[in-house]
């Protein structure tokens, strides 16, 4: 070989060589930072009630997750995400946080139907109590390039119409993120079934401090059920007592006796029905400042009692801050509706509406006059009331301090020109 040829061969040698070093290295497998986001896809027959939880997501705040790596066979990390912000329902998996997932592993990504919120655990169950759990991603892989991965049910979830115990968690997180009551180390057992297992209405179980809602696509039926397990829980646990059997007395609406916001009922019925309906009211609605409020049960309201709910304004959805049914001729009143709706005959005393109630704490929470106190205030002075002890049917007289009413006068501090007497007496008439 001459010196030319294999001058040319070396200068050959050295360019490929040049080339390979100017290669960037080989990407190895091993951990990666990945960051997940999960939310809830919203689907509510009252979706629309209210200012708060209208829109068709919300974030999965503290929502237990688990990332099961199917390569090894073990639990990669499992535990809650945020439940606060910017970062409420994600989760970021770096060198700071609990573990790194590895590019070279396939992972099943688990959501299950669980929660810490605020302090606060939410559990909800299939009908027999089983672990409800969701595959959102199963052989995934992850990459350190991607962006956040994002999970939200009705995307890469199943959907379970009406029946999807998702909705349920979204309630309920909801209104613990919101207003809590004051409240930490509780936990909120849901069973995703109609009452005790049995029958199409929703109910709270004392006993077993769980539950029971048939109609998961109603956000407010949710938390008013719950309103009943905050107010048990805000008491110590102790079971409040309570009366559903006071006589209509041909009113309000009419001799057939099932409990409405608007029925007429001993104070003891009103003040149960009227703390879990409060719950869900600042639930779902803003609750400042001379705030309007807006609710929804599921029935008509046959507000002006003529035993029928055709008329104008009797509908599911009212106003708990102003009248009810303002187009009405007459329009029913902005306050005290048992006492406009009471000259029907029989006992008045110790008897009112849980709707005059609801609209009392409602003030109480909002109004700019005689009210402002926070939702842990509100349900302290429920805790103060003692309404595991207080009488629960009867009538008024003999000086007695032990009907409802009384009880709260009292532990607010039993001034007649106190908050809770000028708007429970002098405006909502529930003082009877």
């Amino acid at each position: 070989m001459s010196l030319v040829a294999f001058g040319h061969r070396l200068r050959a040698l050295f360019a490929v060589l040049s080339v390979l070093f100017a290669l960037p290295p080989v990407a190895q497998a091993g951990p990666v930072v990945t960051e997940f986001c999960f939310s809830y896809w919203l689907d509510y027959t009252d979706g629309a009630t209210g200012d708060l939880l209208t829109g068709t997501s919300t974030n999965a705040h503290g929502v237990f997750v688990e990332f099961y790596d199917q390569s090894t066979n073990n639990v990669a990390w499992d535990g809650y995400v945020s439940d606060s912000s910017p970062d409420a329902g994600c989760i970021r998996l770096d060198t700071t946080g609990p573990v790194l997932l590895n590019d070279a592993h396939q992972y099943t990504v688990k959501v299950y139907r669980e929660a810490l919120v605020s302090g606060n655990t939410i559990l909800v169950r299939g009908p027999t109590g089983s672990t409800l759990v969701y595959i959102a991603a199963s052989n995934f892989q992850p990459s350190g390039a991607h962006g956040t991965y994002e999970y939200a049910n009705g995307d890469s979830w199943t959907r379970l119409a009406a029946n999807d115990p998702t909705l349920i968690m979204a309630a309920a997180k909801y209104g613990l993120q919101r207003r809590w009551a004051g409240l930490s180390g509780e936990t909120f057992t849901f069973r995703n079934a109609a009452c005790n297992g049995s029958g199409n209405f929703s109910c709270y179980d004392y006993t077993n401090e769980r539950v029971w809602i048939a109609h998961p696509e109603r956000k407010f039926e949710i938390a008013h059920m719950m309103g009943y397990a905050l107010s048990h829980f805000a008491n110590g646990h102790d079971d409040p007592v309570y009366d559903p059997g006071a006589a209509m007395d041909g009113c309000i609406p009419g001799e057939s006796h099932s409990v409405r916001i608007n029925t007429k009922e001993y104070g003891s019925e009103n003040a149960v029905q009227a703390f879990a309906q409060f719950y869900a009211a600042v639930a779902f609605n803003d609750d400042g400042t001379d705030a309007d409020c807006e609710y929804q049960v599921s029935y008509d309201v046959d507000w002006n009692a003529d035993q029928d709910s055709l008329d104008v304004d009797e509908y599911e959805v009212f106003s708990c801050s102003d009248s009810p049914a303002p187009n009405q001729s007459p329009p029913i009143p902005d306050y005290a509706y048992f006492d406009y709706k009471s000259g029907c005959g029989g006992t008045i005393d110790n008897r009112g509406t849980s709707y005059d109630w609801l609209k009392m704490l409602w003030d109480y929470r909002t109004d700019s006059v005689y009210g402002g106190y926070s939702v842990a205030d509100i349900y302290d002075l429920w805790d103060a009331a003692d309404p595991d002890s207080w009488v629960a049917a009867g009538n008024l007289g003999g000086g007695s301090q032990n009907y409802p009413y009384d009880r709260f006068y009292d532990a607010e501090g039993g001034d007649p020109f106190g908050d809770w007497n000028l708007l429970g007496a002098g405006v909502h008439g529930i003082q009877h």
